[in-house]
C-alpha cells in the first residue's frame, strides 16, 4: 500500500493520537510579568497598544490625568507608581502606553502601591527651619496666608504644597543671587532676607512681620 504521512492535528487543531499539549502550568499562569507587569486586561483607551503620541496613547494619558484630578487616592498611587517604576516622571505623556495601561490595571485591581513617606520628612524640615530662622518662619507664614488658607501647620499640607513652597523661596533666592554673592564676597555673615511681594504672593515688603 502507498505510504501515508504521519497524522497531524485534527480538525479542531488538537494534536492527534493524544499528543500532550502545553503543560498545565503554562495555561494557568500565562505570561506572568510580576508586580509591574505590562499586561492590561479591561483597560479602556486602547489598552497597551500603540506608541507615544498616537490616538490610543493620548486616550490613556487623558484617562490617567482624569483619575488624578477626580480621585486623591489615584493621584497618590500615580506618584508612588512613577517613583518605583517611572524614574519619578509625573507627566503621563512622558510614559509609554504599556506603562500607563499597567498603572490603570494595578489601580483597578485594588493593589495598593507602597507610598514613600516624603511628606513627613518635609514637615519635620519645615518645623525645624521655622525654629532656626525667623526669616524662614516669616516667609512660610506669608506663603501659607496667600496660598494655604492661612494654615501654618506644615502637617496640614501635602508634599506637593511643600515642594511648591521650597520652589518659591528658591526662585526668590535665585533672583537675589547677585546681591547675595556680593555680600558673601565682602565677608558679611548676614544674608539678605527673601523678598515677598510684587510676584506671585502679591504682598508688599516683609508682609506681616513681627
Amino acid at each position: 500500500p502507498p505510504l501515508r504521512p504521519p497524522p497531524g492535528p485534527d480538525s479542531q487543531g488538537q494534536p492527534a493520537h493524544g499528543s500532550p499539549g502545553p503543560p498545565p502550568a503554562m495555561e494557568q499562569y500565562p505570561s506572568q510579568t510580576g508586580y509591574w507587569g505590562s499586561s492590561s486586561p479591561g483597560v479602556s483607551g486602547g489598552g497597551g497598544d500603540g506608541a507615544i503620541g498616537d490616538a490610543s496613547h493620548e486616550a490613556l494619558v487623558s484617562q490617567v490625568k482624569d483619575l488624578q484630578r477626580n480621585d486623591p487616592h489615584a493621584k497618590e498611587q500615580w506618584v508612588a507608581y512613577t517613583d518605583f517604576a517611572g524614574s519619578g516622571r509625573r507627566d503621563p505623556a512622558k510614559h509609554t502606553p504599556e506603562f500607563l495601561s499597567s498603572f490603570i490595571t494595578t489601580l483597578q485591581s485594588g493593589q495598593k502601591i507602597p507610598v514613600s513617606d516624603d511628606n513627613s520628612q518635609l514637615v519635620d524640615v519645615v518645623k525645624m527651619l521655622q525654629k532656626k530662622s525667623q526669616n524662614f518662619k516669616l516667609v512660610w507664614t506669608q506663603f501659607c496666608k496667600e496660598f494655604g488658607g492661612g494654615t501654618n501647620d506644615p502637617a496640614k499640607h501635602d508634599s506637593n504644597y511643600h515642594v511648591k513652597f521650597f520652589d518659591f523661596i528658591s526662585q526668590q533666592a535665585a533672583s537675589s543671587l547677585g546681591p547675595m554673592a556680593a555680600a558673601m564676597v565682602g565677608g558679611s555673615s548676614i544674608m539678605p532676607a527673601p523678598v515677598i511681594g510684587g510676584g506671585s504672593l502679591g504682598g508688599g515688603g516683609g508682609g506681616g512681620g513681627g
